[in-house]
């Protein structure tokens, strides 16, 4: 089902949650009922989100067979954004940028450059870069970090057995797309200031368990020792909060930014 952007409807299994649950005589905003039913979605956890993503996974095959819970036309088909979508497809870390203070744009740009020359294979050609701030700014007030799950649900699609159903060949490359296990980077406010990106880890409710932080240069070596199965102990992380250990990564963190001062008012 597309809607006027072109995009899938009913092709994520937060879709079919939102078709479930969206009150149409809500009183909050889109963008509050939005948040909201994402940070629910999260809270589910993998058993409970379980059949929404099968119900996903059917719809893609044989969507005459999947019967809706109520006409899909009553509820909004453009809570995601085309890109927001395609990121569910993609294995580059995920990325979001929450900062847009005046002289934050080239800042910005610092910082992706500073993921050093294999930025497109870390990042994707951009692709799992979020950047905009009619979407996300709202996101760097207070505790509000957390609504990004409801920007990017896939972030609590976990690669796991939970979601195997019989009726859907459990190694097709497009569902297997649909489970993707991710922590994510976040542009903010210290990271613009210091250099040092937010890295954030989840658990299967969309809790934030630790955060850290991390130079761009790191990346390219995080995402080499998780594929080596490295923990993040054995990365120099242990559980505390505060900046990885650069000894761990001999050297190859790229150059570190200078630090920065947003430019008075």
């Amino acid at each position: 089902m597309y809607n006027e952007r072109g995009a899938n409807f009913l092709e994520l299994g937060f879709d079919w949650f939102v078709l479930e649950n969206w009150n149409v005589e809500s009183g909050e905003s889109l963008r509050d009922q939005h948040v909201r039913l994402g940070l629910a979605y999260a809270r589910l956890g993998h058993h409970d989100r379980r059949p929404y993503i099968q119900r996903a996974a059917h719809f893609t095959f044989a969507p005459h067979e999947v019967p809706l819970p109520r006409p899909a036309s009553v509820v909004p088909h453009d809570l995601l954004s085309p890109q927001e979508r395609e990121i569910n497809r993609h294995i580059e870390p995920l990325w979001i940028r929450t900062d847009y203070r005046p002289g934050t744009d080239e800042r910005h740009a610092q910082l992706l450059e500073a993921t050093g020359d294999c930025k497109d294979a870390v990042l994707g050609h951009n692709a799992a870069v979020m950047d905009n701030a009619a979407r996300y700014s709202f996101l760097s007030a207070g505790n509000e970090l957390a609504g990004i799950l409801a920007f990017a649900p896939v972030l609590v699609e976990f690669q796991d057995a939970l979601y195997e159903d019989d009726e859907v060949e459990w190694d097709d490359p497009q569902l297997q797309g649909m489970f993707l296990d991710r922590d994510f980077y976040v542009a903010d406010a210290r990271a613009m200031e210091t250099g040092w990106l937010l890295w954030v880890h989840l658990d299967q409710y969309g809790n934030f368990v630790q955060t850290n932080r991390v130079l761009p240069g790191m990346l390219q070596g995080i995402m080499g020792f998780r594929s080596n199965g490295l923990t993040l102990g054995e990365m120099g992380v242990g559980y505390q909060e505060g900046q990885v250990d650069v000894r761990k990564f001999q050297g190859q963190v790229g150059d570190a930014l200078e630090p920065w001062t947003p430019p008075s008012a």
